[in-house]
């Protein structure tokens, strides 16, 4: 259970001092009442119900105990008995020293005369048992205003500063006009006598004169007249002193006198009616208490804004996967048309003569045989149409759907993503307030369903990491958390569903938008950057060992985050990203020998696309593709070619090319790389296109994937998935999906 106390600043108040003097004998010191009202909350719920509580004050550290509520408690130990208190919505109120409240002790004003005291609270819901309810708090001056320098009660109050207590200030006075009304009862209590006594001349029967009645009447200024009417029809009339005062406690019951009129009804207690709070504007705001009595006390609270934390840059795009296994071969299908009959073949050498033989049979014809059908990916393809053939079929390309979100991730950008084989696993990120994230799931494509990746033993809460496949862990490293950059990771196994810290010993220092990429035996990290700068070099990982290795090899490019990055074979390439003075138009090839980094070599910078961060590479498998990305504020929409084996770059067509953005997702499919989303020059973008490089030739995707940037995009070998992202300050959870294969269309000759 886990409880929670909210009390407003000084909720601890004077509920009233009521004072009937009913003779002028010294009174002593009455029990005080101290009004206290609270909020508590179990496990985060507001409760509602009885709740029990316990209460004690304490000194300072709560060693020596003044006063508990059953008087039970000593050096500051939790009483015996509890009181119960009505509680709702988790609001109480209550009267410390009420005595008709069960196990509540009376509270002696004594208790005031320590300074300071603690108010030590109890609460259990009757379930969870009982638990201490914050730290102490401590009586404000408005208790010790109570303190008592004498037994008499009316010493006690006119000992408070005028003005304090609105009514203390009239307890003197109301002394005295009760010292006169008790001198005026006490005269005519003394007529009365003689009175009573008297013989009088009425006859010889010798009859007293008696009170036969006594009226009262209100004089309208505080004072009340009385009229005595006698036996012997004579009045005598006593007007009283001014009455009003203030409402107090019930004082001892006086000797028995003549009745009197009924005394004014004491004034209400004034408690808070109602609360409102207006923002200035300025970080401040104005909390205005409406009192029962319908006055008003506001309070302006200091500026309440929070600094806002730094936003993270957008990670470097993570290496492509390795190609998944091949499926296994699918049933024959159905027989084709006959094809186009083949051009007759070359004359073969003359032989040595031998008998003749029969008639041999005519060449066939080179021309393709009516009925023959070929595809193409063009819906009017004019090389067909002028041989004969006529388009009689077209099978449509998909278009971008949702794929199922039940289980999948809270909405979020930033997050690290990665095919493991048969799924595509999501973790990290943060939410569009800032706050990073420590949760993932991963989802199946062929069960169409999401699966929690456990939270227990995970990394800390980051985003702006990488995450990398290993083939049998997903690995997470680095990235900015709540505290700031992150040297720190863990391995996810997939086989046993739990997680797995790295070794810290020789790790690369705190980084995020680092580079980060599976050689095939170990995790590469290289550049980033932390509070201390841009970075320029970095450290491999062995899982085998849970051990890390500097990268200390010379020629490595110079230092830069959000770089683009692939893993091509032996080798990981590297280029573009931000540096000191910019964004970068150069880039390196380090080479691997069975996963191990040897050495750096510089890429050749002739022919290569401008100078661009916030880009996307992606490897073909023979050559690398840079695309996108911005460039001192403005959005790009070129690219280029890179072929490692020639050191040479080739531009990417710009016909009907997408256009310009950064933050962009792609995947490289096998035959096309598929540009998706970004943000383009007025927001985040919704379309999606795929660039062919054996056509050099663009064309648009069907359907919309919802505006976003920084969104994870993976390809399954058929199929490309695409999850989160940033849509113009809203994190994005739906998790989208399409087979990017293009049109197709049937031709048959006639």
């Amino acid at each position: 259970m886990k409880l929670s106390l909210f009390t407003v600043r000084q909720s601890l108040a004077i509920a009233g001092v009521s004072l009937i003097l009913m003779s002028t004998a010294p009174v002593q010191a009455v029990p005080l009442l101290l009004n206290f009202q609270g909020r508590v909350t179990v496990d985060g719920t507001v409760f509602t119900g009885n709740g029990q509580f316990k209460f004690a004050l304490v000194n300072d550290g709560g060693s020596q105990t003044y006063w508990s509520n059953d008087n039970s408690s000593s050096a500051g130990s939790e009483p015996n008995t509890a009181v119960s208190v009505a509680v709702s919505n988790g609001n109480y109120a209550l009267h410390l020293g009420d005595n008709d409240l069960a196990n509540m002790a009376a509270l002696p004003a004594s208790v005031f005369a320590n300074d300071p005291v603690y108010l030590r609270v109890w609460f259990s819901d009757g379930v969870n048992g009982f638990e201490q309810l914050g730290a102490d708090q401590q009586l404000t001056s408005v208790a010790f205003a109570l303190q008592a320098k004498s037994a008499e009660v009316a010493e006690t109050v006119t000992s408070l500063p005028n003005d304090f207590v609105t009514e203390a200030n009239l307890v003197a006075a109301l002394r005295v006009k009760l010292a006169n009304l008790q001198s005026e009862i006490t005269t005519l209590e003394t007529q009365l006598n003689a009175l009573a006594t008297n013989n009088g001349n009425n006859g010889n029967n010798g009859t007293g004169v008696g009170v036969s009645s006594i009226t009262s009447a209100d004089n309208g200024n505080g004072s009340f007249k009385l009229t005595f009417t006698m036996s012997d029809g004579t009045t005598e009339v006593v007007n009283t002193p001014d009455l009003t005062g203030p409402s107090g406690a019930k004082g001892d019951t006086g000797d028995t006198g003549p009745q009197g009129p009924e005394g004014p009804s004491g004034a209400a207690g004034v408690s808070v009616a109602s609360i409102a709070s207006a923002d200035n504007g300025d970080g401040t705001f104005s909390i205005t208490f409406t009192l029962s009595d319908n006055s008003t006390q506001s309070i302006t609270t200091p500026d309440l804004t929070g600094p806002a934390g730094p936003k993270g840059d957008t990670g470097a795009a993570g290496a492509d996967g390795a190609a998944g296994a091949t499926g296994p071969q699918g049933p024959a299908g159905p027989k084709g048309d006959t094809g186009a009959t083949g051009a007759q073949g070359a004359q073969g050498q003359t032989g040595p003569q031998g008998p003749q033989g029969s008639a041999g049979q005519d060449a066939g014809a080179g021309a393709a045989a009516t009925g023959a059908v070929v595809a193409s990916a063009s819906a009017s393809d004019s090389t067909l149409t002028d041989e004969g053939y006529i388009k009689f079929l077209s099978l449509a390309a998909d278009s971008w759907s949702a794929s199922s979100g039940v289980g999948a991730p809270s909405a979020r950008f930033g997050q690290g993503a990665a095919w493991i084989g048969s799924g595509m696993a999501i973790w990290g990120g943060s939410l569009a307030s800032g706050t990073p994230l420590s949760s993932g799931a991963i989802y199946t494509p062929s069960t169409d369903s999401w699966a929690d990746i456990t939270p227990l033993d995970a990394p800390g809460a980051r985003s702006d990491h990488s995450a990398v496949w290993s083939g049998a862990d997903l690995i997470v490293w680095g990235g900015y958390g709540p505290s700031g950059s992150l040297g720190t990771g863990g391995r996810y196994q997939l086989s046993t569903q739990t997680w797995l810290p790295l070794a810290t010993t020789g790790a690369p220092t705190a980084r995020y938008a680092h580079t980060a990429g599976w050689t095939g035996a170990r995790l590469l990290i290289w550049g980033g950057r932390n509070n201390t700068g841009i970075l320029n070099d970095g450290a491999v990982y062995d899982p085998v060992g849970n051990s890390w290795a500097a990268l200390g090899l010379s020629g490595a490019p110079v230092a830069r985050f959000s770089a683009a990055s692939v893993v091509a074979g032996d080798s990981l390439i590297i280029w573009g990203g931000q540096g000191a003075t910019g964004a970068l138009g150069d880039g390196a090839v380090l080479t691997l020998s069975s996963g191990v980094p040897t050495a750096w070599s510089a890429i050749n910078a002739t022919g290569a696309p401008a100078a661009r961060g916030g880009h996307t590479a992606v490897w073909t498998g023979s050559k690398l593709i840079v695309w996108g990305g911005l460039q001192s504020g403005t959005h790009l929409n070129s690219g280029g070619i890179y072929d490692p084996a020639t050191d040479a770059w080739s531009a990417v067509g710009s016909t009907g090319a997408p256009s310009a953005r950064e933050k962009h997702a792609a995947v490289w499919t096998g035959s096309e790389m598929v540009v998706i989303g970004g943000e383009g020059q007025s927001g985040a973008l919704a379309d999606s296109h795929a660039y062919n490089p054996a056509t050099d030739s663009w064309r648009a995707l069907d359907g919309s994937v919802t505006a976003r940037s920084g969104s994870s995009a993976i390809w399954t070998g058929s199929q490309v998935l695409l999850f989160g992202g940033d849509s113009d300050g809203t994190a994005l959870a739906q998790p989208m999906e399409i087979d990017p294969t293009p049109p197709l269309h049937l031709y048959r000759k006639q």
